[in-house]
């Protein structure tokens, strides 16, 4: 019978570890998930930000655009000339009471 008692000891020992054993596995699994999880939430935020940041960059290249085309309609008139004149040239407009004296 002692044989029996001692083999039952010694069983309940090992099972505590394995159950302790587990355990601990357990719970290193779930660190590694939850970090794992916190990781994946911060690069799709920045994912977002960025997101963002290129539809803001396609709104205004759309606008500027629409501004370019208007520009390309109206290239042949006077008003159109006198706008490239006084922007990349320089120039301004010489009023009718200048050009009589």
């Amino acid at each position: 019978m002692s044989n029996l008692r001692k083999f039952n000891r010694q069983r309940r020992e090992k099972n505590k570890r394995f159950i302790l054993f587990i355990f601990l596995m357990t719970m290193a699994l779930f660190a590694c998930f939850y970090f794992s999880i916190q990781k994946i939430k911060s690069s799709s935020e920045i994912v977002d930000k960025k997101i963002l940041e290129q539809q803001q960059e396609a709104q205004a290249l759309k606008v500027q655009i629409e501004a370019l085309k208007e520009d390309y309609k109206n290239r042949n008139t006077d008003s159109f000339k006198e706008k490239i004149a006084r922007e990349k040239l320089g120039m301004e407009k010489v009023s009718s009471d200048e050009n009589s004296n």
